[in-house]
């Protein structure tokens, strides 16, 4: 089997991802962050549609942990906080995220391009 071919399946298994798991993956594109940072992120990305408990956060940090989409990391430097577990986006999980924007741009693309509803 070819290289990039079994990359590209690895990355496709994980998609399409569900809107807040894409939500907290882009939080992670963008620095380390702990769960409740996260749930605060999720709400802020989606402009207050999407909100997510603790209890939901912490199961999916542990799904995407054990997927190898992001792993625990050392808290930042200026963190005074060490009680908190702080996450990171692994390799696989860049890419991942990576491949659901392209995925959303393209989809996003292509509704722009259709006619409008009703208009013929």
């Amino acid at each position: 089997m070819h290289f990039a071919y079994m990359q590209n399946a690895q990355i496709e298994k994980f998609l399409p991802l569900k809107p807040r798991v894409s939500l907290m993956l882009l939080t992670l594109r963008d620095s380390p962050a702990h769960g409740y940072r996260l749930m605060h992120a999720i709400e802020e990305r989606s402009g207050g549609t999407a909100r997510m408990d603790p209890g939901l956060v912490y199961r999916t940090l542990v799904r995407l942990g054990t997927q190898g989409l992001i792993k625990e990391c050392p808290p930042p430097g200026d963190s005074t906080d060490r009680r908190r577990r702080y996450y990171r986006l692994t390799e696989v999980g860049r890419r991942v995220v990576d491949a659901e924007v392209e995925r959303q741009q393209l989809l996003l693309g292509q509704l722009q391009a259709a006619p409008e509803v009703g208009r013929q």
